[in-house]
């Protein structure tokens, strides 16, 4: 199969264009992550001189991720997830052929 110089040529250059953005969105995620954890840094701070100067306790916001956090960019699957896993998650069908999730 061949294609034309043209066609080869735009995808180069749509090649390149991605790997700009990928290099762009890097420098972008890192940045978010330092402003992330110097906003829970100042948190603490302020918590702490809360406690000292005033003797409240505060709770503190943090941005960490949890364990189990979805990842938003990831599409959903409608795939069947089969019964073992179904029966670790709690989830089963009841004697009148309902759907039951875990308590």
């Amino acid at each position: 199969m061949f294609i034309s110089r043209q066609t080869y040529e735009d995808l180069l250059d749509d090649r390149a264009e991605l790997r700009a953005v990928a290099t762009q969105n890097a420098v972008l995620t890192t940045h978010v992550e330092w402003l992330q954890a110097r906003i829970t840094e100042l948190n603490y701070e302020r918590a702490g001189l809360l406690k000292q100067y005033m003797n409240i306790d505060v709770p503190v916001a943090t941005f960490e991720k949890p364990q189990h956090f979805p990842d938003p960019n990831e599409p959903l699957s409608f795939e069947d997830i089969g019964d073992e896993k179904a029966a670790q998650l709690g989830i089963g069908w009841t004697k009148d052929g309902h759907l039951e999730y875990a308590k």
